[in-house]
């Protein structure tokens, strides 16, 4: 049982460092709950997976080093498949450009130099999104493949792409008890640093040993005083991105806004010269009758 005191510094899952740590770790523990978790998000409860080795097992130093680096885990399953899966704080307008081009390389992976193509391995890429997501797509989970455009049929079943919108998991605001398998563990990451709370609590002790690992490995992580200050920094880092990247972009509205007001100005400033009544110009500009009488 996970106790108030035990979760009293407990960070976030949503955190990519600490994501990778707890889930990516080359450890039985952190193995166990990475193949429980995809097992679940894959739908694999009738042919689960059961071994995975780590491509890119966590490094604090990959933290240290590389503020800007993707924070991704890689492994390979005993059903030959390649899967990349990744936690992201923040949604952003590039994040498809960003997954398709980093799944090609994934691609790039499934087959060796000289094999034949039938042993192509499948590869699937699986972005947890913390906050943002899809406005076509009510539901948390978007599935995306090689489809045709009129027929609808499957180009290759070798590789997707899903994305999991952490914010559209449980809008509803079920209880533990009421909600799916899956349901609940993304519940459990979006939730996970809610200290001690009951829904937390009921969380882990409906989800059983899955999660009660994975708080357990997580609480551990937190502990460690060099990855505590990496997440925090990269945490930080990313959430300043963000902030100066829609300062630019408001600044680029402002700077369109005030274009569109320089031209009405100067539509307006033509008409009252032309001798046009100056209701009617601003009834066509939007300007007021203040505003023209100045021009």
């Amino acid at each position: 049982m996970i106790t108030k005191e035990m979760n009293k510094h407990v960070l976030s899952l949503k955190n990519d460092v600490l994501f990778k740590r707890v889930y990516g770790s080359d450890t039985e523990e952190s193995k166990f709950i990475l193949k429980s978790l995809l097992n679940k998000i894959l739908g694999r409860d009738d042919d689960p997976i059961v071994h995975i080795e780590y491509k890119n097992p966590f490094s604090i130093k990959e933290c240290v080093d590389e503020k800007e680096s993707v924070l991704d885990i890689k492994a390979e399953t005993n059903k030959r498949e390649l899967i990349d899966i990744e936690m992201q704080i923040l949604w952003d307008k590039d994040m498809p450009s960003r997954l398709l081009y980093y799944h090609g390389g994934l691609l790039r992976e499934s087959l060796q130099r000289g094999e034949d193509y039938d042993k192509m391995k499948q590869t699937i890429t699986i972005c947890i999104i913390a906050s943002g997501g899809f406005k076509e797509n009510d539901s948390f989970l978007s599935e995306f493949l090689f489809i045709e455009k009129d027929k609808r049929f499957v180009f290759s079943d070798k590789t997707k792409i899903c994305c999991i919108e952490l914010s559209k998991v449980n809008p509803d605001n079920k209880k533990a008890e009421d909600l799916s398998p899956l349901e609940m563990c993304l519940e459990y990451l979006r939730c996970a640093d809610e200290n001690g709370s009951e829904y937390v609590d009921e969380l882990i002790r409906r989800g059983g040993k899955d999660l009660e690992m994975t708080q357990e490995i997580l609480r551990k992580a937190t502990e460690e005083e060099i990855l505590r200050e990496r997440a925090l920094a990269r945490e930080k880092f990313l959430r300043d991105k963000l902030h100066m990247e829609n300062r630019y972009n408001r600044g680029l509205e402002e700077g369109r806004e005030e274009g569109r007001m320089a031209e009405k100005r100067e539509i307006a400033k033509n008409f009252r010269n032309s001798g046009i009544p100056i209701d009617v110009i601003a009834k066509n500009t939007g300007l007021t009758i203040e505003e023209i009488e100045k021009l």
